[in-house]
C-alpha cells in the first residue's frame, strides 16, 4: 500500500474486496458508512474477527445486530470516535 501513497512497498495488504480484507486482517475497524455496517458485521461473523465500529448514523436493525454479534465476535461500537 506503500505505493500507493507515493512510497516504498511496505507489504501492507491493500484490496478494494471486503471479505479478502477482513478474512486475511486480524481484526477490523469500521469507520465507513453506515450503508454498510451490517455486511461488515456478516464478514466478521463469518471469519470470527474482532470487530470496532466506529460510524453515526446507525438504522435500529443494524444496532440490533452488533448486539446479537457481539454475543459471538468481540465489539467495541460507540459513534463519533
Amino acid at each position: 500500500s506503500g505505493i500507493h501513497a507515493g512510497l516504498s512497498e511496505n507489504k501492507v495488504f491493500y484490496t478494494d474486496k471486503l471479505e479478502e480484507s477482513i478474512q486475511k486482517s486480524d481484526s477490523v475497524i469500521d469507520f465507513g458508512s453506515s450503508q454498510n455496517t451490517s455486511e461488515v458485521v456478516n464478514v466478521c461473523l463469518k471469519y470470527q474477527k474482532p470487530l470496532v465500529i466506529g460510524v453515526t448514523g446507525l438504522e435500529q436493525k443494524t444496532i440490533e445486530q452488533i448486539k446479537v454479534a457481539s454475543l459471538t465476535i468481540p465489539i467495541l461500537q460507540s459513534p463519533n470516535m
